[in-house]
């Protein structure tokens, strides 16, 4: 962001209110991520309002109207009175609520899949903002729990992953799709569901769209690295 607009919207809105607004978005672009990466598709009947320069595929659940199952939510007694603005703004099944429902969380991603593998997703997700701070830190802690120097530089420098691991390979593959493309084809949505499962699939997505907000904040405030840190990203 330049130096004149963020000085503008900071005469705009001010400190506290321009913090909740770069809040809400990034909040949305984690959300986003999650609804790209499950190829969330709107409701039957409903008119979809933004035109997009792709067709999205077809891999999805009927009921759901994403690749991830219906998970129904049991059904609760009526309020009484009824609650105010009770209404959910996603239909029922559909929405990032209902995606989140598919995982169990970090404590178990990391006991499932490994710090590791959980570092490629958040380098690669850092990589597609071009987000230096985050980068930096986590190529650092991606050296202490186990990556491999050549695995890092193939994400940093956007190379062909030839020669790595299946599941390293897909990481990347899923991850610039999703971010690349803003969708992530069938193909190789299916062979990070094999090699992950629905559980674990799930949690590195949650990861990489926590990064992906963590990325908004980072890059409108111009977070720098503290001044003895030599940056490890190369950015345009």
């Amino acid at each position: 962001m330049s130096s004149d607009t963020y000085a503008r919207a900071l005469k705009t809105f001010g400190e506290s209110s321009l913090v909740d607004v770069v809040t809400l978005m990034g909040n949305y672009t984690g959300t986003a991520t999650r609804l790209s990466a499950f190829n969330q598709q709107m409701p039957p009947g409903w008119k979809q309002f933004l035109p997009l320069p792709f067709t999205p595929p077809s891999d999805i659940h009927p009921d759901s109207r994403s690749r991830l199952p219906l998970i129904r939510t049991p059904a609760a007694p009526p309020a009484t009175p009824p609650a105010l603005y009770s209404r959910q703004l996603a239909p029922e099944g559909t929405g990032p609520g209902q995606i989140g429902r598919h995982g169990a969380g970090l404590t178990s991603l990391e006991a499932s899949v490994g710090p590791r593998l959980m570092s490629v997703a958040v380098l690669m997700t850092a990589r597609a903002h071009d987000q230096q701070y985050d980068w930096t830190m986590s190529e650092i802690a991606a050296l202490q729990r186990g990556l491999e120097p050549a695995i890092i530089d193939v994400i940093r420098h956007m190379s062909a992953p030839t020669g790595l691991g299946e599941k390293e390979t897909t990481i990347i593959q899923f991850g610039r799709e999703l971010f690349g493309k803003h969708y992530v084809t069938a193909d190789t949505y299916a062979r990070a569901l094999r090699i992950f499962g629905e559980r674990d699939l799930a949690d590195l997505v949650n990861l990489m769209a926590q990064h992906a907000d963590d990325a908004t904040l980072l890059t409108a405030f111009d977070q720098r690295l503290p001044a003895a840190q030599k940056l490890l990203l190369p950015t345009p």
